[in-house]
C-alpha cells in the first residue's frame, strides 16, 4: 500500500509543491538547490495527465525513449503510482510508463 494518497490535485497545484521543494535553503547553506526526483524516460508512448488518474484528460504524449523530469510521486485512482512530470509541460504519467533512471523521486 503506498502511503499518502492525493485524490485529484491539479498540475499546476502539484507543480508549484515541486518547485517549492528545489528552492534554495536559507540564507548561509552549502551548495545550490537541487531539483527533486530525477531523469526518467517513457516506455512506449506515455500519456501526460491532467490528474493521475486513467480517465483524466490526456495533456500530450511523450514518446518512447523521450527523456522526462521527474518531479514526485503520488498515489492514484486504485492505489497506482504516478508521477508528476516535466516535458514542455507539467503533467502526470503512470509510474508503469515511465523507467526512472535516476534517484527515486519524493513523495508530492
Amino acid at each position: 500500500m503506498l502511503p499518502h494518497r492525493l485524490g485529484r490535485l491539479s498540475v499546476s497545484a502539484c507543480a508549484a509543491a515541486a518547485l517549492a521543494l528545489a528552492a534554495p535553503g536559507p540564507a548561509g547553506t552549502a551548495g545550490a538547490a537541487q531539483e527533486p526526483g530525477g531523469p526518467g524516460t517513457a516506455r512506449g508512448d506515455a500519456a501526460l495527465r491532467q490528474a493521475p488518474a486513467r480517465d483524466s484528460a490526456v495533456l500530450t504524449t511523450a514518446s518512447g525513449g523521450e527523456r522526462v523530469t521527474v518531479l514526485c510521486v503520488a498515489e492514484g485512482a486504485g492505489r497506482s503510482a504516478w508521477y508528476l512530470v516535466h516535458t514542455d509541460h507539467y503533467a502526470w504519467a503512470s509510474a508503469r510508463d515511465i523507467a526512472l533512471t535516476g534517484r527515486p523521486p519524493p513523495w508530492c
